[in-house]
């Protein structure tokens, strides 16, 4: 039999496949569910919305995997996507996004595909053409960049016959990948398939996110420009600001321009001065308090769109006085280069954060003892305006609300304080940064911008300020993305020794010396007398002058408390004792030891690292570098850092995440630096004096305990501060019944090693590993007569049956240790019992000793 279908039925099974057929793509896994738009097909269980929102890999164990929907490219399209593959990409830890392919299925079929993970330290992003088992690359970049952990955004357009793909990291510099001729493989009009696919160790199985997947048709501008507002700042002056640049010739005309009082009185206009997107027109004739009118109409943006005139009314508003953080110093861009996105300008951006209208030339910038006028304009309840040099207006044309100085206080790319005061020098605001104020080490290089981080909190002195996140590196004019509400305690931050004869201390929040009590706060233990100073009363940072000079190797203590008046005449208490002192060595190789670290901290956490002073001697770190030798990532140590004997020192990009997520005993044993990047796989930690290694440790996951469920969160920890760092058994997983983690403070897998007489020994008989930090280790003690065997162990079950063997040949040392966690050769729980553990030494002189030692295995309720 033979089947016909009319032409009719065939328009009808066309219109229905196009009706599933997508020509767009939105998908920001905003949902509650992975696949809650309902536009993926494919190994859907395999995947997850996590709790940023992002689409996550979530297989049960190694495979492949993929997501794709239908999808019909035109011309005049453009398209962006963030991914992370949270490990260095392999051959078998690959990803491929698939721009086009013929199958929904990803696993066949031919497509046009970029894909990441083929050529280990040499990675770069590759445009294929063909299917996963044989395709045809097109277009190669990034090679070596690729290497490490991938995130950033794939960003592209398909215009005209031009096919253009970026890869944006997350540092904002772009690689580019094809930027050329749209490749014949490229099919415009036809149903395709647009998808990610994915390979991946179990290891992996979790490690791939995606978000903000957008793909659209380019709209065309085809508005003209408007006027966003209208001020007026004296009874003969109006600034208007548009929301585009607008074309010059008219933007100057009179003719344009119709202004009208409130008797509808046209006033004449006397001169019109552009600065970048505003332009101030002057009258000659004074405007009236009540709402006066003008009218603009015949202007026209860059590209040639002709605005929809407008008619807009405005009133002259008297100004009000400014009290005390009525106006913030809310942004900051000190250092503009390398550009990622904003104009390469340094910039102050000011926050009306009242009902109120000020008029701004009544308030000046200081810095230091230098003061610098402001410009006359109304400052308008919730406004932001953005002071630049006047040398850099031209690079602001795209902003609005952007006032030049022929006076601009340079803004020191290191840090510095800068004050707002009124006609009286009453301060109005106060706020210093330095380099760790930007709590991101990539981001304090250049390009960032500081933003002012608290809602409430004006006091909150250095903690104040954060790196914007936001895509262009700031975001002058408009609020801050990274707006909180502090509840921050007060607190000592900072300890420098300036010369022999003073320190300067800074504190967590602003405080007001101009309050006497404040002063008295301060007493000296055992120090000459002082004098505190500072440039301005409201202050978070400030110089103590000894009346004689500090005696070299001699400690000194200042007690605070109980209490000190804030910036807004608020008590706050206090009750901590500063350390100080100057002529303090440098630790020695030993001294100073590698005791704790987190590598894999959870998902917006921070790495940390913690030394150990084993000595009796007061050291200072400055000058020190804390190192990643794996990585070739170091850290400057640069500043006075003093660490007493027995004490234990944490550094931490930010201590306030630290503080909130673990049980931290002692807060000012953690110093905020941003340390090397630390790798979730494996990596090393190595304290430095120049050339000469004080302590080192080289880490690996693997060295975690195998009962954990998830290592994320759970630091190592060393068990023995008198074995070496080198030796693995002296490290173990953090208990997690204390949290996970032990910054400052003894760690809960700490024993002591005693050395006996025998050949082996043992501190207790039985041992439980249940990560509840007591006895969660069978540890055996071996001495020797000599150094240099090569040691191997095995157990056995009461039975005699073998059920772990460690082969590895661990060379011995006289004396050292071996720990063993109850795990399997099948990394399962020994069942409870007794156990007898073989030891067998050899020596490369022909000697050997075989010794056995028994223990018990328990596992309490």
């Amino acid at each position: 039999m033979q089947i016909k279908i009319s032409n009719f039925c065939l328009i009808i099974l066309l219109t229905l496949f196009s009706l599933e057929l997508k020509s767009q793509v939105n998908e920001t896994f905003s949902g509650i569910n992975f696949n809650e738009t309902g536009i993926w097909a494919g190994d859907i269980n395999n995947f997850t919305k996590n709790n940023l929102s992002q689409g996550q890999l979530n297989a049960p164990g190694a495979g492949t995997s993929y997501f794709s929907t239908p999808l019909s490219w035109e011309d005049s399209y453009e398209f962006s996507f963030w991914v992370k593959m949270n490990f260095a990409p392999s051959k078998s830890n690959r990803l491929g996004i698939y721009l086009q392919n013929e199958n929904s299925d990803l696993n066949t079929g031919n497509g046009l595909f970029l894909s990441i993970g083929e050529d280990g330290s040499n990675d770069g992003v590759k445009l294929n053409y063909g299917s996963l088992t044989s395709s045809i690359p097109i277009a190669e970049a990034g090679n070596g960049q690729f290497a490490d952990i991938v995130e950033g955004w794939f960003k592209g357009s398909v215009t005209q016959g031009h096919l253009k793909i970026d890869f944006q990291k997350t540092d904002l510099s772009i690689i580019n990948i094809y930027d050329g001729a749209r490749p014949d493989e490229f099919i415009l009009g036809q149903p395709t398939h647009f998808g990610f696919w994915m390979t991946y160790t179990v290891t992996r199985k979790e490690e791939f996110y995606f978000d903000d997947i957008i793909i659209k048709k380019i709209e065309a501008d085809t508005k003209g420009p408007v006027v966003e507002n209208v001020l007026a700042t004296s009874l003969n002056t109006l600034v208007l600001n548009f929301d585009e640049a607008v074309e010059n010739s008219g933007l100057i005309n009179k003719s344009n321009y119709e202004i009208r009082n409130a008797s509808n009185e046209l006033l004449t206009i006397q001169s019109i001065n552009v600065q970048g997107q505003s332009i101030t027109i002057t009258t000659s004739e004074a405007l009236n308090v009540n709402p006066n009118t003008i009218k603009i109409s015949n202007l026209q943006d860059l590209l040639g769109n002709i605005m929809v005139p407008q008619s807009i009314e405005f009133s002259y508003t008297i100004a009000e006085t400014a009290g005390q953080f009525d106006i913030l110093i809310n942004e900051l861009l000190p250092d503009p280069s390398p550009v990622i996105g904003l104009p390469n300008s340094e910039f102050i951006e000011l926050y009306n954060s009242t009902a109120k209208t000020f008029k701004l030339s009544d308030y000046k910038l200081q810095k230091s003892t230098t003061l610098y006028p402001l410009p006359n304009v109304n400052f308008l309840p919730g406004a932001y305006l953005i002071i630049v040099p006047n040398s850099d207006l031209a690079l602001w044309s795209a902003y609005s609300n952007v006032f030049g100085l022929s006076s601009f206080p340079s803004l020191n790319n290191e840090g510095t304080t800068i004050s707002l005061i009124n006609g009286a020098q009453n301060l109005i605001h106060s706020v210093t940064y330095d380099l760790n104020s930007y709590k991101d080490a990539i981001k304090k290089d250049g390009g960032w911008s500081l933003e002012h981080t608290l809602k409430e909190g004006v006091c909150d002195g250095l903690d104040v300020f954060r790196a914007s996140t936001d895509v262009s590196g700031g975001t002058p004019g408009r609020a801050n993305t990274n707006a909180t509400i502090s509840e921050n305690a007060l607190k000592v931050i900072n300890v420098v020794l300036s010369s022999n004869q003073s320190i300067e201390v800074c504190l967590s929040k602003t405080v007001d010396f101009s309050d006497p009590s404040n002063g008295l706060a301060f007493q000296g233990v055992n120090t000459p007398g002082f004098t505190i100073l500072y440039s301005t009363p409201i202050t978070a940072c400030f110089q103590i002058q000894f009346d004689e000079p500090l005696v070299d190797g001699t400690w000194y203590k200042i007690n605070i408390g109980p209490q000190i008046t804030n910036c807004i005449g608020k008590k706050i208490a206090i009750d901590t004792t500063i350390g100080f002192g100057q002529g303090f060595a440098t630790p020695e190789v030993g001294e100073v030891i590698v005791n704790e670290i987190l590598f894999n901290p959870p998902t917006g956490g921070f790495d940390f690292v913690e030394f150990y002073n084993k000595s009796d001697k007061i050291f200072d770190l400055n000058g020190l570098i804390i190192a990643n030798t794996l990585g070739n990532k170091t850290s400057l140590i640069n500043k006075t850092t003093f660490i007493q004997p027995g004490e234990y020192l944490v550094f931490c990009q930010d201590p306030t995440w630290l503080k909130n997520n673990y049980n931290v005993k002692f807060p000012n044993s953690i110093q905020q630096m941003l340390i090397p990047s630390f790798n979730d796989d494996e990596g090393n930690v190595t304290l430095w004096n120049g050339d000469i290694m004080i302590d080192s440790f080289r880490y690996n996951a693997k060295m975690h305990s195998v009962f954990l469920k998830d290592d994320e969160g759970i630091s190592l920890e060393r068990i023995s501060e008198d074995v070496l760092s080198t030796l693995n058994s002296n490290w173990q997983s953090a208990a997690t019944d204390i949290g996970g983690a032990t910054p400052t403070y003894k760690n809960s897998q700490s024993r002591t090693i005693k050395v006996s007489d025998k050949i082996l020994s043992k501190e207790e008989d039985h041992f439980s590993p249940n990560q509840d930090g007591y006895l969660d280790q069978f540890i055996v003690q071996y001495h020797l007569d000599k150094p240099g065997y090569v040691l191997r162990w095995r157990v056995f079950d009461a039975q005699g049956r073998p059920i772990k063997t460690d082969n590895t040949g661990v060379l011995t040392g006289a004396d050292g240790f071996v720990t063993w966690d109850g795990s399997t050769d099948d990394n399962s729980r020994a069942l409870p019992g007794i156990f007898i553990i073989e030891f067998q030494f050899s020596h490369n002189d022909g000697s050997s000793k075989k010794e056995k030692i028994s223990c018990v295995l328990t596992y309490p309720k």
